[in-house]
């Protein structure tokens, strides 16, 4: 459906006979209704070869006798509270969730606002209707869309999300009370993040709360990364070609490591005991988060830490304060790790254009996000 010729044009003078007249008062329900003058309405709507139409429509105004109340003739073709039709809105509604809301707006001659403010009561109404069955494994992700920060709600065993909403603890609560038969989650997965754990207490009190290992496993790799960078900055040219393939190696664990891998490291081992250190440090650590072992194992891995290796795992320390319970509980579902980490989301359309969160949860709601 393309969009509508941007020449509006103006329609015939709709007569008022052929509109409802109410035999008593809608609002007080007793008084008979005498006539109180007329009323013009413009009336934007679309015509079948899907042209804007801008209609004048009189209608009559009139006024209860037992209660003085004055009211207009019902228009049940036309939006509530927009001077639209309701098939234009319908139309809006549905164009909204594959072009630019300043293109349709530009098209049916209103502002921006307007389009917006008639998606976002679509919107509503696609959420008040819906009922969200409870996944077996929940999972909470943070993405950013239109530079903001926003949680994604999905089914950790089938990568498939089901809501989009602003990353705050009141938005990730709301979404969570609509989630129907939750007795049946058997875990719950959040990131690294204080509201999603906040949202998740409140109203899941009784879900095993575990944390993304491969969020925990990116901290491990990134202060690696930071060593082996720091190792590259002071080596000259010659060392530089002994460390060829270093970025592979170093984040490969050791039981995948090839012959040439496992050469490498005993050669860096002398000239490069930084590196191996790193290395060595992570591989212990991922070995504890896997293993699920007790918050001591951690405490005794962080201690024995060599001082010149501690400053580049400062964010992963900091980090895992406070969320050690958390990963014991992920390494006691190992099925977590055979799932995928998050459902790729088509944060852009077809023709290019980046999606809004509105569309983006809209599309979910109606099942047509493709993931």
């Amino acid at each position: 459906m393309e969009l509508p010729s941007t020449d509006a044009y103006v329609g015939q003078l709709a007569e008022p006979e052929a509109l409802l007249v109410p035999s008593q008062c809608p609002k007080c329900e007793l008084g008979a209704l005498a006539p109180w003058g007329t009323r013009v309405l413009t009336i934007k709507d679309l015509d079948d070869l899907e042209r804007v139409v801008v209609s004048s429509l009189e209608v009559k105004r009139y006024r209860c006798q037992a209660c003085g109340k004055t009211g207009t003739q019902a228009l049940p073709f036309v939006a509530e509270n927009r001077a639209m039709t309701l098939r234009l809105v319908h139309w809006i509604e549905q164009q909204a969730l594959c072009r630019p809301f300043t293109a349709i707006a530009q098209a049916v001659g209103v502002t921006e606002g307007t389009i917006r403010n008639v998606f976002r009561d679509y919107l509503d109404r696609l959420e008040a209707g819906r009922v969200i069955p409870a996944p077996t494994y929940l999972a909470l992700r943070e993405v950013q869309i239109e530079k903001k920060p926003r949680c994604v709600i999905f089914d950790a065993e089938r990568g498939h999300p089901f809501d989009v909403v602003d990353h705050s603890e009141q938005a990730i609560t709301a979404a969570l009370l609509s989630l129907q038969n939750v007795t049946q989650i058997r875990v719950v997965t959040v990131g690294m993040n204080q509201q999603q754990r906040a949202a998740v207490k409140a109203t899941l009190p009784a879900a095993p709360l575990a944390v993304d290992l491969g969020e925990v496993n990116g901290l491990v790799d990134a202060a690696v990364e930071q060593v082996r960078l720091h190792v590259r900055s002071l080596s000259t040219d010659s060392q530089k070609r002994t460390l060829l393939g270093d970025r592979q190696i170093m984040h490969t664990r050791r039981a995948d490591l090839t012959e040439h891998g496992s050469a490498s490291l005993a050669v860096w081992q002398t000239d490069f005991p930084l590196l191996v250190a790193a290395y060595d440090a992570a591989e212990e650590l991922k070995s504890i988060l896997i293993s699920g072992s007790d918050e001591g194992s951690y405490t005794a891995w962080r201690n024995g830490l060599s001082l010149e290796i501690r400053p580049f795992f400062a964010i992963a320390l900091q980090a895992f304060q406070g969320w050690w319970p958390c990963i014991q509980i992920s390494a006691s579902y190992p099925d977590l790790l055979s799932f995928r980490r998050f459902p790729e989301l088509s944060l852009v359309t077809e023709g290019g254009r980046k999606q809004s969160s509105e569309v983006l949860r809209a599309k979910l709601l109606l099942g047509r996000l493709s993931t």
